[in-house]
């Protein structure tokens, strides 16, 4: 499910997107400004768009369907983001 406008909200620092079905991380990519992400209780199988989200410090992605730890693990590694400071990524299928 791909959230349309949010490419035109890029100055959003905080956003909500729990409890919508959401199967894939997409469309954030101008919404360089967000600080708060919260993907709580969706179907997100796999960690991946976040890659342009260099203020994330606030990351949510907790009661979703990612199955692979050590796949998330590097993909978080590979972001390098030095400002996430809480990651809740509890219930998920690993």
């Amino acid at each position: 499910m791909k959230i349309e406008g949010l490419e035109e909200l890029v100055n959003l620092t905080w956003l909500d997107l729990s409890f919508n079905l959401i199967k894939k991380i997409e469309g954030l990519d101008k919404n360089t400004q967000l600080q708060d992400l919260s993907l709580f209780t969706n179907n997100i199988t796999e960690l991946e768009g976040l890659d342009k989200l260099t203020k994330l410090n606030v990351l949510s992605v907790g009661c979703n369907e990612i199955r692979s730890l050590d796949h998330t693990i590097k993909y978080l590694q590979k972001l390098n983001n030095k400002n996430l400071e809480v990651l809740k990524i509890e219930k998920n299928r690993f």
